[in-house]
Formats: C-alpha cells, sequence, structure tokens
C-alpha cells in the first residue's frame, strides 16, 4: 500500500500523470466561532462527516489537549474553545495508530503540525 501511494506521488509530481489519486494536502486555516476549519486540497475530495482522532490542539499557557474533528467534502472541522488563543494544532503526531482522514481513493492525510504567531 505505502509503495503504491508513493509511486503514484512520484508519477504526479515529476512525469505528470495528475490523473492519479493522490494524498490530501494541507491548506487554509481559519476560525468560525467554536470551530477550527482546516481546508485540504486535492483533486479527490474527502469522505464527509466522519469523526476523526488524532488532533491535538495547545492554547496559550497550557500544553496539548485532544479534540473532536469531522469532515466535511474539503474541510476538517475542530471543535476549540473560541475564546482562548490557540498556539498550535497537530495531527497524528504521536503514535497513535492508523491515520483516520481519507479522501474517496483512500488515500490518507499526512501528519502535520501548524503553530501560530502572535
Amino acid at each position: 500500500e505505502v509503495g503504491r501511494r508513493l509511486a503514484y506521488e512520484v508519477l504526479n509530481r515529476f512525469y505528470g500523470m495528475t490523473k492519479l489519486p493522490v494524498s490530501p494536502r494541507w491548506g487554509e486555516v481559519r476560525t468560525e466561532g467554536e470551530k477550527l476549519i482546516i481546508t485540504l486540497e486535492g483533486r479527490h475530495p474527502l469522505r464527509p462527516g466522519q469523526s476523526v482522532s488524532g488532533f491535538e490542539v495547545m492554547y496559550e499557557g497550557r500544553g496539548w489537549e485532544s479534540t473532536e474533528a469531522r469532515t466535511e467534502k474539503r474541510s476538517v472541522s475542530l471543535s476549540i474553545n473560541g475564546k482562548e488563543r490557540i498556539k498550535a494544532i497537530r495531527y497524528a503526531w504521536k503514535n497513535c495508530g492508523e491515520l483516520s482522514i481519507r479522501n474517496t481513493k483512500g488515500f490518507p492525510a499526512s501528519p502535520m503540525i501548524i503553530g501560530f504567531q502572535d
């Protein structure tokens, strides 16, 4: 499975075979009240309406805390405390098992960490 995904990435990026499925890529991050929305870029949509694990949020003055997340067609929505300042978010950063965000072709989103500056 890993070899197939890697081969598709190489064929897509370096040989212009853009119709092959590839993993979704992390994009824009924005807040909407009590939610943090992270857009995922890619040709194939995510599997919407799924509860996903592996997301953590770091609020100012505190350590990493797990948070609930759900997939939409082209984004992931995280539950946050909209009154506190977020320092960073991360996904699948610990040894947490299988990557739970996949597009409709079954390709997983990679682990990530995003820091927010003042």
